[in-house]
């Protein structure tokens, strides 16, 4: 074998191991069955963190982010870690590169006062950062998003309409197949994308024909949506709670529909994912977001009684009749004194 043959061979392997290292390094579908999303395309989405030195390892939820000072999120999202500190990572899709980002402490969780744990029902809390976010300094990356009135979800709330979620939850479910997956798939990094994801669904009955869902399970505070694909199913799955689900208006502008909630396991037939309705509580975050969109009650006059037509003439009657009777004594009295 002479030099140039053996070149050749060396590069015809060189360019086969380049072309195994670049398949390895591919982006893998995450959320289940979901692709990584752009910088601007989830500007609203903001992870919630444990450890503010560590955003990565230590996220468990999402938000979405309302108002300068508001995020909303899954009721029992906020539940976690009480007593204890934690944070929101906003302006950023990746949370191995926050340096953009703001990292800012929440003040108060609100969670909604009939949440009930035990089934989901009313899974729902605003948070209240300390500090307000500063726009000007993330941009694009930061946005805060509206949420759906119960006068415009019938509108748009429809059975088959295109919704979308994102999330930084699992790309397996491994609880639910443990078989399929190897030891290498059950780590941290390989479960968990550090890059936000996202999923193309379509809203659904939750008790349409074919489910598999209890209906005593469902109430009136929930919704459903599920993968567009039968074959290649894509769902929200463990991490993701918290995540909005969003539609597009007529203006194309992003509407928040609904909170990832709970399913049962992930992208499973006939259980579609079940989320929060934003509509069944849109009064309740008003009052607390923006409560100077509230009418306040406006204070009523002190009532002064105007005397009616009748009245007034037995005022006047009245009054006449004293004067006639002054001046009969007067009269009198100058009688009186001519007589004497």
């Amino acid at each position: 074998m002479n030099d140039f043959q053996l070149l050749k061979k060396l590069g015809i392997f060189m360019g086969a191991m380049s072309l195994i290292s670049v398949s390895h390094a591919a982006p893998q579908p995450k959320i289940i069955n979901g692709q990584p999303t752009t910088d601007f395309q989830a500007p609203w989405q903001v992870a919630l963190i444990s450890n503010n030195q560590q955003p990565y390892t230590s996220y468990f939820c999402s938000a979405n982010l309302l108002a300068e000072k508001w995020l909303v999120t899954a009721a029992h999202c906020a539940e976690r870690n009480r007593g204890k500190p934690f944070y929101a990572v906003v302006g950023t899709t990746d949370l191995l590169n926050t340096k953009t980002a703001q990292i800012i402490l929440i003040k108060q969780r609100i969670v909604y006062p009939k949440y009930n744990s035990s089934n989901f029902d009313n899974d729902i809390a605003l948070l209240e950062l300390a500090q307000p976010i500063d726009f000007s300094a993330c941009g694009q990356y930061c946005k805060p998003i509206a949420w759906i009135n119960e006068r415009d979800e019938p509108l748009y709330a429809v059975v088959g309409t295109k919704a979308w979620v994102h999330g930084w939850g699992v790309i397996k479910d491994c609880k639910q197949d443990i078989e399929a997956c190897t030891a290498q798939e059950k780590t941290f990094e390989a479960l968990y994308p550090s890059k936000l994801q996202q999923a193309e669904l379509k809203i659904e009955h939750c008790l349409a024909q074919g489910s598999l869902h209890n209906p005593q399970q469902i109430t009136s505070s929930m919704m459903c949506a599920e993968s567009m694909n039968e074959q290649n199913r894509s769902d929200t799955c463990e991490g993701d709670s918290g995540s909005g689900l969003i539609i597009y208006n007529n203006f194309f502008e992003p509407v928040l529909l609904g909170l990832t909630s709970w399913g049962n396991g992930c992208a499973q037939q006939g259980y579609a994912g079940v989320y929060t309705r934003l509509a069944a509580f849109d009064d309740w975050l008003k009052s607390t977001v923006y409560p100077e969109s509230i009418p306040k009650e406006v204070e009523k006059p002190i009532e002064t009684q105007t005397p009616t037509t009748e009245n007034a003439t037995i005022e006047e009657t009245k009054s006449g009749s004293s004067v006639w009777w002054e001046l009969l004594i007067l009269l009198a009295l100058v009688g009186f004194k001519r007589r004497r």
